[in-house]
């Protein structure tokens, strides 16, 4: 029975020791990045302080509703969320968004975000350019994001948020 035991347990570390490694591995290339939460911009999906990893992916990964780390003009890196792809048509109404002509579902949001859009920001239609995206934070009373600076363009996508 002691020694089944000490199998299972040299598997065990083993599988740690392969997957530490992986990840270092990963971390090393740049692949694989340990983020910092900066701000309440995205809450209550990443708080303030909380570490998440962030993953080198292919635009033609990157779809609506996931979370990314951008790069803006001026060097300055943040965390939003995917709002609309290239291609798409984009209005923002009062409290919803609307893409494609359908409202966009966001369960993601706090119930304390209702009248966000109020300053009238985006009460026309705008469409995407074919390298456009549109990003906003989740908490988005406290959130610069698109609204404010515009569409980013696929290459200021530095990866996608994986896990905390």
């Amino acid at each position: 029975m002691k020694r089944f035991l000490n199998r299972i347990y040299r598997a065990v570390v083993v599988q740690i020791i392969a997957v530490g490694l992986a990840f270092i591995v990963l971390w090393a290339l740049g692949i694989v990045i340990v983020i910092k939460g900066n701000g309440p911009s995205m809450e209550p999906t990443l708080s303030d302080g909380e570490l998440y990893l962030q993953v080198k992916t292919k635009p033609k990964n990157i779809k609506r509703g996931d979370v990314v780390g951008v790069v803006l003009e001026d060097g300055t890196r943040i965390t939003k969320r995917i709002i609309a792809c290239p291609g798409d048509e984009l209005l923002i109404g009062y409290s919803n968004i609307w893409i494609n002509h359908e409202i966009y579902p966001e369960d993601y949001i706090s119930y304390d975000n209702e009248g966000w859009n109020d300053f009238g920001k985006y009460d026309e239609q705008i469409s995407l350019g074919e390298e456009d995206y549109f990003v906003m934070g989740d908490n988005r009373k406290q959130s610069q994001d698109s609204r404010h600076f515009g569409t980013i363009k696929e290459e200021q996508i530095l990866g996608k948020v994986v896990g905390k």
